[in-house]
C-alpha cells in the first residue's frame, strides 16, 4: 500500500505539502501525474502536483480558511484514492 507523507497541521495562508513515493522509470515528469481535492465547508479546490525527484510527488495546498480540511490525491499509478485530513 502506497503512503501518504504530510504535516498534521497548517496555518491559514500556511503552506500544506503532501507527498507520496512512485514510479521513476522512463520519464515520471511527463508519463505519470498527481493531483489532490482539498475540502473544508467554505472551499473546494483540485490541485495539480509534481515529480519532485527520486520517485517522490508532491501537492502543494495553501487554505483560506480555518478549520478542518480534507483531501485526497489521485495519481497515475495508485488504483484507488488516498485520503488524510489536517
Amino acid at each position: 500500500m502506497v503512503t501518504l507523507s504530510y504535516q498534521e497541521t497548517v496555518e491559514k495562508w500556511g503552506i500544506f505539502e503532501v507527498s507520496c513515493m512512485g514510479p521513476e522509470e522512463g520519464n515520471p515528469f511527463t508519463e505519470q501525474w498527481v493531483r489532490a481535492t482539498f475540502v473544508c465547508p467554505g472551499e473546494k479546490k483540485t490541485v495539480n502536483g509534481f515529480y519532485d525527484g527520486s520517485g517522490r510527488y508532491i501537492v502543494r495546498f495553501m487554505p483560506s480558511f480555518e478549520g478542518e480540511y480534507s483531501f485526497a490525491v489521485e495519481t497515475s499509478f495508485f488504483e484507488e484514492k488516498r485520503e488524510g485530513k489536517f
